[in-house]
């Protein structure tokens, strides 16, 4: 009898859980829909390859704007950019630290 009480227990939490928590799946399926009218978009202006080179420049020009205001240095130092895809890091000097953190 008390194995039945506890399956029924746990039937009625697993209800209760399941009823307070929302679920993850969408109701909206536009974003399936949209995904041929994207690759052809982003084929009509050059493909992956236009892309992604210019996502290179724009890393490459922020991140030197961004060490020319933060008076460091971008942490891929080669001329080129070659360790740099499309996201760049700058080196943060103690002051600027200090002031971010709070900590010296």
């Amino acid at each position: 009898m008390a194995d039945m009480f506890e399956c029924k227990s746990a039937f009625w939490e697993y209800l209760w859980v399941t009823d307070q928590v929302p679920g993850t799946s969408t109701t909206d399926f536009s974003a399936f829909l949209s995904v041929s009218a994207a690759l052809d978009f982003r084929k009509a202006i050059g493909g992956e390859k236009k892309i992604m080179d210019y996502c290179h420049f724009l890393a490459l020009a922020g991140g030197r704007a961004m060490a020319n205001i933060l008076g460091t240095t971008v942490l891929d130092n080669t001329d080129s950019g070659e360790f740099t895809a499309a996201m760049v890091s700058n080196m943060i000097s103690s002051e600027w630290n200090s002031m971010l953190t709070g900590i010296e």
